[in-house]
C-alpha cells in the first residue's frame, strides 16, 4: 500500500477551473483558492518498483477529490486529452480504476467546436476503464463520499487542457438533481450529438482482470505496452 502522507500533491484549486464551471453564480460567491482534487504523481510503494515503472517508461499515479460540488455542478477534474504518440495519429490511451467511491468518466471524441461522438461511462470502486485513443475525458464525482481513482499511462503522453479550456468544459455538464446526474448540453459547442451511457469496457484483450488491483501490474508492466504503443493494437 502506497502512504502518501509524506507525498506533496499537486492541487486543483477553483481558480484554474473557473471557465470550465458551469454555476457561474456559485463562482462568483466562492473562494478562488477552495482545493477541489488532489494528484500525486510517479507513485511507488518501494525502490524496486521505483526502477522497474521508470525503466517501463510509465506512471503510476492516485488522484483523490474533495468532497464538495461546485455550486449545481458535481466536482470534476479539468480534463484534457493526451499527445499524439510520435509518428502516428494516435494519441496515448490511459486505464484508470476506481480505488474508492464513484466516478462518472464522460469521453467525447471532437473536432474543433463539433463534438462527434460522446458517452459516459459510471464506474464504482474496483472498477477499471481504458480510455482509448483520441479521446478527451473528464472525471465526474456525483457524491460527496470520498472518491479516490488511480492510472497508468506512458511518460511520454502529455496532456493537453486547451480544447477543454476554449470550450468550457466538456459536451455536458454532470448537474446534481434528486435522480442523480442531470446532463445538460454545453452550448459553447456547435454541435454536441446524444450522450449514450456504456458499461466499464472490456480489459480481456488486454489480458488485465477486473478482480485484480490496477498497482499489481507492476510486477508484470508489459501488459501496459499498449499505454506506449496503441498503434500497434485494435480498438473497438
Amino acid at each position: 500500500m502506497i502512504n502518501l502522507k509524506n507525498i506533496k500533491p499537486s492541487i486543483r484549486e477553483l481558480e484554474e477551473m473557473k471557465d470550465i464551471v458551469f454555476d457561474q453564480e456559485w463562482l462568483k460567491k466562492t473562494d478562488s483558492k477552495t482545493e477541489l482534487y488532489y494528484v500525486w504523481r510517479n507513485l511507488a510503494e518501494n525502490n524496486q518498483d521505483k526502477e522497474k515503472i521508470q525503466k517501463a517508461g510509465l506512471r503510476y499515479d492516485i488522484t483523490e477529490f474533495a468532497p464538495l460540488t461546485l455550486g449545481k455542478e458535481f466536482n470534476k477534474t479539468f480534463g484534457h486529452i493526451h499527445s499524439l504518440v510520435s509518428g502516428t495519429n494516435s494519441t496515448y490511451p490511459e486505464i484508470y480504476e476506481v480505488l474508492k467511491g464513484k466516478v462518472n468518466f464522460l469521453f467525447q471524441e471532437f473536432n474543433g467546436n463539433k463534438i462527434e461522438n460522446i458517452f459516459t461511462i459510471p464506474c464504482l470502486a474496483g472498477d477499471k476503464y481504458i480510455v482509448q485513443p483520441n479521446c478527451a475525458h473528464i472525471s465526474i464525482v456525483p457524491t460527496k463520499e470520498k472518491t479516490v481513482m488511480a492510472n497508468w499511462l506512458a511518460i511520454s503522453s502529455q496532456q493537453s487542457y486547451k480544447e477543454i479550456k476554449e470550450m468550457k468544459g466538456g459536451g455536458y455538464y454532470a448537474i446534481k438533481s434528486k435522480k442523480g446526474i442531470k446532463w445538460v448540453k454545453n452550448q459553447t459547442y456547435y454541435s454536441v450529438p446524444q450522450l449514450k451511457l456504456l458499461e466499464p469496457n472490456n480489459l480481456a484483450q488486454f489480458n488485465i482482470s477486473k478482480e485484480q488491483s490496477l498497482y499489481s501490474l507492476v510486477n508484470d508492466l508489459e501488459k501496459l505496452d499498449f499505454l506506449k504503443n496503441p498503434q500497434n493494437y485494435s480498438w473497438e
